[in-house]
């Protein structure tokens, strides 16, 4: 191997001088070890490097999972997006993603959203005029207190939105 830097997850190694560099960001990764020939990402997993490069479609994914943000409004979509892409992958290309388990905290967290999402949904979709109004009215402030209180992401897939505003100002105009 020697001196010679090559590519894998997305990092440059070289071997001789034990640096390893990230090839998007420029900057060093403490995330790896090497010994010899052996790299241990930060998680435990190991592989012996052979000089091969990464199938660019487990690169491109390995590079969009450490890139997920979990406030993103677009977040569950994502997601399920990589987990598509995950599932496309041969069994030996799956095991090279090296994050994988970052995969799995996202489709766990892209869950309890979209539970939360339907949640909130039936919450406002519970809202009626035959409601007495001081039910109503209760069921209301409980429901917009718990969107304004939740994530971004839940609020953007709430799609039911505009029948708590209405009904919001149902309420402000039968006090008046």
């Amino acid at each position: 191997i020697g001196s010679v830097a090559d590519e894998l997850y997305g990092c440059k190694f070289d071997l001789t001088t034990n640096t390893k560099t990230n090839l998007y960001s420029g900057q060093n990764v403490s995330s790896f070890k090497i010994n010899g020939n052996t790299i241990t990402a930060y998680n435990g997993t190991s592989v012996l490097y052979t000089g091969e490069v990464l199938p660019a479609e487990v690169a491109d994914l390995v590079e969009k999972i450490s890139k997920l943000d979990h406030s993103s409004t677009d977040f569950i979509a994502q997601v399920k997006e990589l987990t598509g892409a995950y599932a496309a992958l041969s069994a030996e290309q799956q095991a090279l993603v090296f994050n994988f388990k970052a995969l799995q905290a996202a489709e766990a967290k892209a869950k309890a959203y979209s539970e939360q999402i339907d949640s909130l949904s039936l919450a406002i979709t519970s809202l009626t005029k035959e409601l007495s109004f001081e039910t109503l009215k209760e069921q209301a402030i409980t429901v917009r207190t718990t969107y304004d209180e939740s994530p971004k992401v839940v609020q953007a897939g709430v799609e039911n939105y505009e029948h708590l505003v209405a009904f919001e100002a149902y309420i402000v105009e039968t006090e008046k």
